[in-house]
């Protein structure tokens, strides 16, 4: 078998649903023609618009007290990771869209605590 990553979102809809959630996730991820993602429905939709402006009054309320923010495209690729990491090196106090990876796993917070890292000898 083939080594690939796993996402902490898979970890966790396995745990909830190891059965039907994952196996559908599985499946749809290597025959998407197999395995369709249901239609959002408005339901959906109106909780994915009000995340996101709950983000953006969360990021302007961080940014009034005087916080800075790394603000990042979250698009887990190889840019994303660099960014994030650059962020973490910067000394922000947050990372807004952060993409991070390791050996064993893929990650994207919506808002990270920035971490400050020295170049060399890791934390500070």
């Amino acid at each position: 078998m083939a080594d690939r990553l796993i996402t902490p979102s898979q970890l966790a809809l396995f745990s909830r649903s190891p059965i039907i959630g994952a196996w559908w996730e599985e499946v749809h991820a290597t025959d998407p023609a197999r395995a369709p993602r249901p239609q959002t429905e408005a339901l959906d939709e109106l909780l994915f618009a009000s995340g996101l402006e709950h983000e953006k009054v969360l990021i302007a309320q961080l940014k009034r007290d005087n916080k800075r923010v790394a603000e990042l495209r979250g698009k887990q690729d190889s840019s994303d990771y660099e960014e994030a990491l650059e962020a973490m090196r910067s000394g922000v106090d947050y990372i807004w869209q952060a993409s991070m990876r390791n050996h064993e796993m893929l990650t994207q917070p919506l808002l990270a605590i920035g971490l400050r890292w020295c170049r060399h000898t890791g934390p500070r």
